[in-house]
């Protein structure tokens, strides 16, 4: 059976906003100077920094939407985001993302080697010669 979609396709709106690549967004972080980071409930000099915040405000108030203020961060040299740390020019691992890395238990299972190599490859543009040295492990994935 097949069925033919282009009459539905036609009518299809596309993503207009795709969700942007980690990398990407870790990228434009850097290159700010200041963070803050707000909890909802439901690139810039200071001066900058704080309009944008007085418009976030602002624009909170209206659809009466309530920040946690005990889980905001207000104008941070860094900040924690994705398991990264970022600052200024800079982005690095989170340190304590690298000590669950080190202790993680070795592998036993398919299932375990896999979810160790996702954990590992999410952070492979931090580890030099990451592909040689997953290569052994990624072979025991392949069926023989």
């Amino acid at each position: 059976m097949c069925i033919d979609y282009r009459a539905l396709n036609k009518v299809t709106i596309k993503n207009k906003y795709p969700v942007p690549l980690i990398q990407d967004l870790m990228d434009r972080l850097s290159r700010a100077e200041v963070f803050t980071k707000l909890d909802l409930r439901s690139g810039v000099n200071m001066a900058e920094h704080m309009e944008h915040l007085r418009r976030v405000f602002e624009r909170l108030r209206q659809p009466k939407l309530y920040v946690k203020m005990e889980k905001c961060e207000f104008s941070q040299l860094e900040i924690r985001f994705l398991g990264h740390v970022v600052s200024k020019g800079q982005v690095r691992m989170d340190l304590k993302k690298v000590k669950a890395t080190v202790e993680w238990q070795a592998p036993t299972t398919v299932r375990e080697l896999r979810s160790f190599l996702s954990l590992v490859n999410y952070y492979r543009q931090f580890i030099v010669g990451y592909s040689k040295k997953a290569t052994p492990l990624t072979d025991l994935l392949k069926k023989k």
